[in-house]
């Protein structure tokens, strides 16, 4: 039989007697197989993997005497043997030939490999089906959700997707199982305890890697050796654990998490592969869209609190300047600009200059703020005394300490002396200071200035409210606060500019705090330019 067609003639018991050139190499029979007589042994009709496929009632139909199509059916070449495991997918035509009593005397089985085909359409069905689904929700955890669904109808097994969070520790986002009675082992799968502490070791080595691994049979070894508890050994045999993909979500330079899918009823091969990375793009699109939405509504969300900030800072001068001006007006109206008493006068002038201050400060900060996210600050450094500057701050800020009723102390070191930009220096001590006062007011606030190595240090220690642990990096943001408007004013720019302004300086800035136990705010400066 020369057929190009993979072709077999079976008995009509169902015993294999011939086979051509292109079932072998189509099938990967080894040689010895056939020369030996072996293959006459095979029977069709008792093939447990064709019963369990659901083809048998075809291939009684074809022996019973009646021409058929078989549908095209996934098959594993040479499971359970050495060497590599291959999925084929196989459409077949039977075809009985029959005595001219019309009794069957042998069945004739042509089959072809539909496998090229099979995958390129279902992955032009997967990227119309998903490329759908990207469209319909910005919810990125139900898109997720619906992925993993495709996957594994799509795959024969179970899906799960982690996400790196802010910490980059592994969260599974979404799991999922073609066997709805498994989903509950898949879940425990995962439980605390079951894994190792830093996660699953094949989502961390794509992640890692930043490259697909596709794993055609996983050995015991493999198993023993991955970290996962024994509960969660018996727990993978129960979900099936023989085969597996993991791909990375990852868009350009950025990683988001990874995708991993297994079965442990087929084998994967890299037209598999090549469907999880289909699908892993989707994952990290649907990410990526999410995080966009949310940083924009995030966006908006500061642009609208910032324009509500920004009417309140500005009214409360503008107010008291406007009150201030009013009452000299009337006086002038009533010509009693030179009988009225001078201390009167002089305060009613002192008030108009303070808050005519505030607003010009107010307005520096968001310049200041505007340039340096702009990258348009430039230093002047010249060589200071940074214990100096702090005094020099101290004393512009007398008046803010008695009618805060802070106590001052003061633990200041010798001298300080480095290459700064004497307007920024001041600018950061000004800031945590007057952030001491607002949210210290009432208790003692300490500032201090020590060298340290080659780097000098400043901090400023309140005994007030104090700041959450979650909230103590946000604080540093732009228009970032850790208690609300109402309870107390300010922009949420003053310690952005400080943070700012020491990284420009190649130093850090870092906090300590606790609620109700106050904040030491604490910034260490290197006393010579950092070389870039």
């Amino acid at each position: 039989m020369q057929s190009p067609i993979s072709t077999a003639v079976f008995a009509p018991d169902g015993h294999l007697l011939h086979v051509n050139r292109a079932l072998i190499e189509m099938w990967g029979i080894q040689e010895d197989w056939i020369t030996s007589g072996e293959f006459h042994k095979y029977n069709l009709l008792q093939d447990p993997v064709t019963e369990a496929a659901g083809m048998m009632p075809y291939y009684r139909r074809g022996f019973a005497g009646e021409a058929c199509t078989v549908p095209t059916i996934r098959y594993e070449v040479n499971p359970g043997n050495p060497g590599p495991t291959k999925s084929l997918w196989v459409s077949a035509f039977l075809y009985p030939v029959k005595d001219p009593e019309g009794k069957v005397r042998e069945v004739i089985v042509m089959s072809w490999d539909e496998t090229e085909k099979y995958q390129s359409e279902k992955i032009l069905s997967l990227l119309a089906e998903t490329s759908e689904l990207l469209g319909t929700s910005l919810d990125y955890k139900a898109t997720l959700d619906r992925i993993a669904r495709i996957a594994t109808r799509w795959l024969e097994g179970w899906c799960e997707i982690f996400i790196l969070n802010e910490e980059r520790g592994l969260e599974r986002q979404v799991f999922h199982h073609n066997d709805p009675s498994k989903m509950d082992a898949l879940r425990r799968f995962r439980d605390p305890g079951n894994v190792p502490p830093e996660g699953p070791a094949g989502a961390r080595r794509v992640i890692q890697s930043g490259a697909a691994d596709l794993v055609r049979r996983i050995d015991d070894q493999a198993v023993l050796t991955s970290g996962i508890s024994a509960a969660a050994i018996e727990l993978l045999s129960e979900i099936g654990g023989t085969t597996w993909i993991g791909v990375p979500l990852r868009d350009k330079d950025i990683t988001y998490g990874a995708i991993c899918v297994g079965s442990g009823g087929i084998s994967y091969n890299e037209s598999d592969l090549a469907l999880v990375q289909e699908l892993a793009n989707r994952a990290t699109l649907a990410v990526r869209n999410a995080q966009l939405y949310l940083e924009s509504q995030r966006a908006i969300s500061q642009r609208d609190e910032f324009l509500s900030i920004a009417s309140h800072e500005l009214r409360t001068p503008l107010t008291s300047l406007s009150l201030q001006i009013e009452s000299l007006l009337d006086l002038a109206r009533k010509g009693a600009l030179d009988s009225a008493p001078g201390s009167r006068m002089l305060k009613m002038f002192e008030a108009s200059f303070g808050q005519l201050n505030g607003l010009t400060q107010l307005i520096d900060n968001l310049l200041d703020t505007t340039q340096l996210r702009e990258e348009r600050v430039r230093l002047s450094r010249e060589r200071l005394d940074l214990v100096l500057i702090v005094r020099s701050v101290l004393d512009r800020l007398d008046g803010h300490f008695e009618r805060a009723q802070c106590a001052l102390q003061v633990d200041l070191q010798g001298s300080l002396v480095g290459h700064w930009d004497r307007f920024r220096l001041e600018q950061v001590v000004n800031n945590l200071l007057i952030n001491a006062l607002k949210y210290g007011a009432r208790k003692p606030i300490i500032a201090r200035a020590w060298l340290e190595g080659e780097r000098a240090c400043f901090s400023v220690q309140d005994f007030g409210i104090g700041i959450a642990a979650a909230d103590q990096k946000k604080i540093f943001e732009r228009f970032e606060r850790a208690t609300s408007v109402s309870s107390f004013g300010g922009m949420g720019l003053g310690l952005y500019i400080a943070r700012e302004i020491v990284i420009m300086h190649g130093g850090r800035i870092s906090v300590q705090s606790a609620p109700g136990q106050g904040s030491t705010f604490t910034v260490e400066l290197p006393l010579s330019p950092v070389t870039p």
